[in-house]
């Protein structure tokens, strides 16, 4: 027996077409014959590779109407025009089915290729490559007939089983890479939830007394300047937006700065270092941060100044650990908004020593939380390089298995 390598253009194995038309008053069955799969059903879970889930369905009537094709089991699919190009998504269709004309299908020639060699080569190319760079980018179908793929062709016919052996080895080395990464997703979660475990220890003492916050801090908030005066933003002074807090605890720049005129013109105020914010509402409510120079921020922020006998440092690492009760208090519904009274009201636990709030007791706490901390940033960023890692490796393994198609 004589086993090649045979390059060949996906146009001689495939029949490669584009979908069909599909109206809005034909859409959301569910029940018909035929699913009717659109570019965003590749998103729904469990169509991660072989579509499965279907939001749309046809009948046999509904096909002649709309002039439309069913392609088979086995047909590869994915997106062929806009944005979604750049998601790079390729799946295959597990039942007949039919798709929209956002969508480009290729259909193997099971003499020639096996559904799975080409899917596994495409899984290793950019969609991009293809795409044109106009406003609204696409897909040609010439482009995709034109790309080469090499064959293994045995006494000078496609080895369909040999296709199956190089397939059937990526399925389990993939399937190792992916055991992998949950384990390394599974061992991050629980890494990330050692500081809210000690802290859950620490104010869970009966022996804490408890405050309101208005009682061991003062609060308020900052403002924003106009923006129609261009020359409030061109000033020295930081100016800090709520999207800017993520729990950083040195807080020393900004995004924009403003004018000591803004400050005398607005509500805007400046606030000293070891102020600790609290983002009030936004996309990032319930954020911390604490300033480490000082700085103003817009209306949306709570700056919240510890008495002399509170540690700036144990405020924040209580206001983490009441955050989300804290959210959960919030009214607004899908933007929830944490009021000045809410956090006010907020009850705060504070160790006592000779019936006055213990300094030294909160640095022992600020101490040992924030050591557990690092070593927890340290253990999440060991386990996202870890995955990126295997993630790469899934990559190298498609490029090292196709590399004859460079």
């Amino acid at each position: 027996m004589i086993m090649e390598l045979k390059k060949l253009q996906l146009g001689e194995i495939c029949n490669i077409s584009g979908g069909f038309g599909f109206p809005h008053s034909h859409q959301g069955r569910k029940n018909e014959k035929y699913p009717f799969y659109k570019v965003g059903d590749m998103n729904t879970g469990g169509n991660e590779t072989y579509m499965i889930t279907h939001n749309h369905s046809v009948s046999e009537g509904d096909i002649k109407a709309l002039k439309a094709k069913i392609f088979p089991a086995g047909t590869i699919i994915f997106p062929k025009i806009g944005a979604a190009i750049a998601t790079n998504k390729k799946r295959i269709l597990s039942t007949p089915s039919t798709v929209d004309n956002n969508v480009m299908v290729l259909i193997p020639n099971e003499e020639m290729v096996t559904t799975k060699y080409l899917f596994y080569f495409l899984q290793d190319f950019d969609l991009k490559d293809w795409s044109n760079k106009s406003a609204l980018p696409s897909i040609r179908k010439s482009d995709v007939e034109k790309t080469e793929i090499r064959l293994p062709f045995t006494d000078g016919k496609p080895d369909l089983a040999e296709q199956k052996r190089i397939t059937d080895k990526l399925d389990k080395v993939f399937m190792e890479i992916e055991k992998s990464i949950d384990k390394i997703r599974q061992n991050r979660k629980y890494a990330g939830k050692t500081t809210y475990s000690e802290l859950l220890t620490t104010f869970s003492d009966e022996n804490l007394k408890t405050y309101s916050l208005e009682e061991v801090c003062d609060t308020t908030s900052g403002g924003t300047p106009s923006r129609s005066n261009s020359a409030y933003y061109d000033g020295d002074i930081s100016w800090l937006k709520s999207g800017e807090l993520n729990d950083n605890r040195s807080i020393s720049s900004s995004e924009e700065h403003i004018s000591e005129d803004a400050i005398k013109k607005s509500n805007a105020k400046v606030f000293p270092s070891g102020t600790v914010l609290l983002a009030m509402y936004g996309a990032t409510v319930g954020k911390l941060g604490i300033l480490s120079a000082s700085a103003s921020t817009n209306q949306a922020v709570c700056a919240i100044t510890p008495h002399k006998n509170i540690l700036n440092e144990y405020m924040f690492w209580y206001l983490f650990f009441y955050r989300d009760e804290l959210v959960k208090k919030a009214f607004g519904g899908a933007q929830p908004n944490i009021s000045q009274t809410l956090i006010r009201k907020l009850p705060v636990k504070i160790p006592l020593k000779d019936k006055q709030p213990d300094l030294a007791k909160q640095k022992e706490i600020v101490a040992k939380v924030s050591s557990i901390q690092e070593k927890q940033e340290m253990l999440t960023d060991l386990f996202s390089r870890q995955e990126k890692l295997f993630t790469s490796l899934r990559s190298s393994v498609l490029s090292q298995s196709f590399q004859m198609q460079t």
